[in-house]
Formats: structure tokens, sequence, C-alpha cells
């Protein structure tokens, strides 16, 4: 992990980070924790599993990353009676993807630029997806649209 740098962490505290934090100059610097509360505690779990997965499929051979996401699922599937359903999770392929579902006698919808499993940030810059045209393809295909209101307080 080397050195950490002053600043704003949001960090679960792994065997490495712990090792970090022992190196830390605690003449010039302090570690302030706070306490995770229980509802957040999924998502800070899946936030680092996430990550390491990620790291690690980079680092196997692409032929070995099937076999490794399907011992991943079935690791889970094995910790706990409750967790059975993911028996039926095991992934054939990742070759290929399921991107729709639609009549045969209607054309394929038109794509969004942006995978929508994906996060995306609009900057309106040239070389960025546009809002707009994004917004109008994935509502051709939208069987529901759900909006948020935002207000402001700002003057006229």
């Amino acid at each position: 992990m080397g050195e950490l740098k002053k600043g704003i962490y949001d960090h679960l505290i792994s065997e490495k980070l712990r090792q970090a934090l022992a190196c830390l100059d605690t003449s010039q610097h302090q570690a302030v924790f706070g306490k995770l509360e229980e509802p957040f505690a999924t998502d800070y779990l899946t936030r680092f599993l996430r990550s390491r997965i990620n790291q690690s499929l980079a680092v196997v051979r692409p032929d070995q990353r099937l076999d490794l996401a399907n011992r991943l699922i079935r690791s889970l599937a094995e910790f706990d009676e409750e967790l059975t359903f993911l028996d039926s999770e095991k992934l054939e392929t990742i070759a290929e993807i399921l991107n729709e579902i639609s009549p045969k006698d209607q054309k394929e919808f038109l794509r969004p630029t942006t995978p929508p499993s994906s996060p995306s940030l609009f900057t309106g810059t040239g070389n960025s997806p546009q809002l707009g045209r994004e917004l109008e393809i994935e509502l051709a295909s939208a069987d529901r649209v759900d909006m948020l209101g935002l207000s402001s307080n700002l003057p006229d």
C-alpha cells in the first residue's frame, strides 16, 4: 500500500491497510476512525470485494476468468444454506451477453453509447456521449421512468 498520504479516506481496514497505518509517522499525522453503521456495511463490503475481484480477474489469464468467477460463486453458495440460490448462477460463458428481448417483427432497439450497467459521466464535451440523445434512446426501450425533481434556493 505504501506510505499513506494526508487526506480523506473511506476504506474498510484490511490487513494491508492496518500494516500501512502501523508505519504512520504519528508525530506528524493522526489516523481518525469512524464507526461503520450496519445499514452501510453491505455497500462497503461490496465495493471492497468488487475492487479485489476486479484486480484478480485482470491478473489471471483470460481463459481462466470464467473458472475463477464460477469458483467465487460456488464458494459463496457453499458458505451458508440460505445462499444456495447461487447454485443456479454458474456462468456458462463470458463470450456473449444478452442485449435485449423484443418481438420478432420489431427492429432491434437502438442502444445507448454507454451500456446500461455502467455508470456514465456526461460532461458535454465533444468526446462524451450527448445526454439528450442518450435519454431518447433509453426512453424508447424503457417500460418505466422514475424522475427526481431538483429544487434550488438560488435567486432568479
